[in-house]
């Protein structure tokens, strides 16, 4: 389970997304400037490991995909050898 982060996180998070949107909307005034992308962790730009968490691929959800790839890989190949007439082994 994730931890929650701290109080003071979230509100020094939401503290630099306001000085954000201060900045883009005082000073950069031209509308073809490049503007920054959002903080990863912020509210609604949530971090790699939450939208990894959140789609269930974590640590043991992707070993589990790559073990279930390598079998279905080894099974092609059984099946290709006995088309050939080999035999594996």
């Amino acid at each position: 389970m994730a931890k929650q982060p701290s109080l003071a996180g979230e509100l020094g998070a939401l503290w630099r997304e306001g000085a954000k949107d201060l900045w883009n909307a005082i000073v950069i005034s031209d509308p073809n400037s490049m503007r920054p992308g959002d903080e990863p962790g912020t509210p609604l730009a949530p971090t790699p490991q939450m939208v990894t968490e959140d789609l269930g691929m974590g640590r043991s959800g992707f070993e589990a995909e790559m073990q279930s790839s390598a079998m279905q890989a080894t099974a092609r190949a059984a099946d290709r050898g006995r088309d050939r007439g080999m035999v594996m082994g």
